[in-house]
Parts: structure tokens; C-alpha cells; sequence
């Protein structure tokens, strides 16, 4: 295994965290001041409501959004129902 992510799964697997053969998700992120980190042009205002019709959290869970969706969305509800 080479590069940042061969080396974590082997120490993952070295240090007993994870079984061998086992299917994991990783998600390796950045700093918040690496050259890596996605910067948006602008905010994205939450217009995302409850069944009630008040402003919810749009993280609430678990959301994966893909980045190019967030470089193009206005709002939160332009991202509801994506992986």
C-alpha cells in the first residue's frame, strides 16, 4: 500500500483497530489551512424545514455531499435527497 491512505489502512490493521478483509468507509480530510481543503466562493444559507415548517439543522445524521454539488448549490434544499 502506498501513499497517506495505504499507510493508515496499514496502521489501522497493524494496531488491531480494524480486522483484516473487514469493508470500512474511510474519509481522510484535510486541515482547515491545507491547500487540500475545499474553500466556497460563499455561505450556504440553511432553508431546509421540519414537518412543522421550522428551519432544521441540515447535517442532522449522517450527509455526504459531493464537493462539486457544493461548489454549485445556493441553498441547503438544493442538496436534499443527494449522496
Amino acid at each position: 500500500m502506498t501513499g497517506k491512505l495505504g499507510a493508515l489502512v496499514h496502521r489501522l490493521l497493524m494496531e488491531g483497530r480494524r480486522p483484516e478483509r473487514g469493508l470500512f468507509k474511510i474519509l481522510m480530510l484535510s486541515a482547515p489551512d491545507s491547500p487540500d481543503t475545499l474553500r466556497l466562493e460563499r455561505a450556504i444559507p440553511n432553508d431546509k424545514l421540519s414537518l412543522s415548517g421550522k428551519i432544521t439543522a441540515f447535517t442532522m445524521g449522517q450527509r455526504y455531499v459531493a464537493s462539486e454539488q457544493l461548489k454549485q448549490t445556493k441553498t441547503t434544499a438544493d442538496l436534499d435527497g443527494n449522496v
